[in-house]
């Protein structure tokens, strides 16, 4: 699935705006302020009903103004709109039915890097099972429907440990234990595949100068318990901790993503610019992986890409994004595509920000 176009009332600091796409890359340049992440971010709040700027979608609403409405038309012809007013709840529609964040995330799903995803091997465990999890629950209904039962049996079950109603723990140890096969099922088969499109992709880069590294990254996903025990021994014997602590400390909520470069984290190895490569290289990956395995077609959309990166380093990973079957929409101070760029010849849609009236 692709957007063909976006049209956009009041949202941050466009009174209206609308903007036709190509079906493979869409790039946006201008100056800080000009509304480049104001536009990959209306795009994500179409996918995910939530913007990655703000938890408060209020602060989205042009000043002076009472509401924003955003309107994506889909390559199936069908419409998704987010209407937000400074007093009411947000508004998720679907061809005018109402619908909620996992039915726009289902119908386009999206990957989406910024700061924060460039930080990856940086941030908590969390957020490295967060962004395979979204990728599961776009693929897989079956992965949606395990995933959310687990969090509420964990949820009851943390609920007795915190009121000390031990004869429960029995009770939701089994039950937790039967939702986790299916979670841990689910991610270790994905984890393969991922893996293995990783370093598929990663040969794309090969006679690059970051193909060095890429090609040298081992990738390990933790269980969130000890290795040497199945689940239901590692819950048996932690609960006195838990008792103690009121949380169940292992299952698959404790889960990891490691990242190592010659035997040691990738954080105390590689700059923060090769760090961002390989994160993007990572997330393309999750694309590719949706893509061949799930059948599904998730767009990727990239915040201030030449940010952190050398010159060499940029045009090898603007011609690695260039093979992405995907539709890809990415942002930049500058122009990376003018006629003095190497890869000037890979833009399919150019929109220069400043050209907009706000």
């Amino acid at each position: 699935m692709s957007i063909t176009s976006l049209k956009l009332k009041h949202f941050r600091c466009f009174k209206t705006a609308k903007l036709d796409f190509s079906e493979s890359i869409n790039f946006f340049y201008g100056r800080n302020g000009s509304g480049k992440t104001s536009i990959l971010e209306a795009i994500y709040l179409c996918s995910t009903g939530r913007s990655f700027k703000t938890p408060n979608t209020k602060q989205c609403i042009k000043k002076n103004t009472e509401d924003f409405i955003i309107s994506s038309t889909l390559s199936d012809s069908s419409i998704l709109e987010i209407k937000k007013k400074t007093n009411n709840s947000i508004q998720l529609l679907i061809n005018s039915a109402k619908a909620n964040s996992i039915d726009l995330f289902r119908r386009m799903p999206s990957t989406q890097l910024d700061n924060k995803t460039f930080s990856l091997f940086s941030e908590s465990p969390s957020y490295r099972r967060k962004i395979m999890d979204r990728a599961l629950i776009a693929a897989k209904k079956e992965y949606s429907a395990n995933f959310f039962r687990y969090n509420k049996v964990l949820s009851q079950r943390n609920n007795a440990l915190k009121n000390t109603h031990l004869p429960d723990l029995d009770t939701w140890d089994q039950l937790l234990v039967q939702a986790a096969a299916d979670i841990c099922k689910e991610r270790n088969n994905f984890f393969e595949l991922l893996t293995n499109e990783f370093y598929l992709m990663s040969k794309l880069l090969d006679g690059a100068d970051c193909y060095k590294i890429v090609k040298d990254i081992r990738i390990e996903l933790h269980s969130g318990w000890k290795e040497t025990q199945d689940f239901r021994s590692a819950l048996f014997e932690g609960r006195q901790r838990d008792l103690r602590t009121k949380t169940t400390n292992v299952g698959p909520h404790r889960s990891d993503i490691k990242f190592f470069f010659c035997d040691d984290d990738v954080k105390n190895r590689l700059s923060r610019g090769e760090q961002k490569l390989v994160a993007i290289v990572w997330c393309a990956a999750i694309n590719k992986t949706i893509t061949k395995h799930y059948n599904s077609s998730p767009i990727l959309i990239i915040d201030d890409l030449g940010s952190e990166l050398d010159e060499v380093f940029y045009n090898e990973l603007l011609k690695f994004l260039s093979l992405s079957e995907n539709q890809l929409f990415f942002s930049n101070i500058s122009d990376a595509f003018n006629s003095k760029i190497v890869n000037s010849d890979l833009i399919s849609q150019k929109f220069h920000m400043e050209q907009f009236s706000k």
